[in-house]
């Protein structure tokens, strides 16, 4: 799986979850998940779990709260997978 794909799969669980509007995909992107999005714990507790299930691995809860943005979710997932290939 390539990282545009990546991408994809994480705007597409971002938007089910967080169900942010008619922002773009590139806005959605850059968003910061608190501010931008209107994540509050409890949505951004949801939202690592959808991550984790749809990736199949397990996000620490450290890891979790630096995840800041979508980009930096989807840079993540990108190195973690990258990680269970090798």
């Amino acid at each position: 799986m390539g990282e545009s794909e990546i991408c994809e799969r994480v705007i597409r669980i971002v938007r089910e979850q967080l169900q942010p509007g008619d922002v773009t995909n590139a806005r959605i992107l850059e968003a910061d998940l608190k501010e931008g999005l209107g994540a509050d714990s409890l949505d951004l507790y949801e939202l690592t779990m959808e991550i984790e299930e749809a990736f199949g691995f397990t996000i620490e809860d450290k890891e979790a709260n630096e995840l800041k943005t979508v980009r930096q979710i989807v840079e993540y997932v990108v190195r973690k997978l990258s990680k269970k290939r090798d």
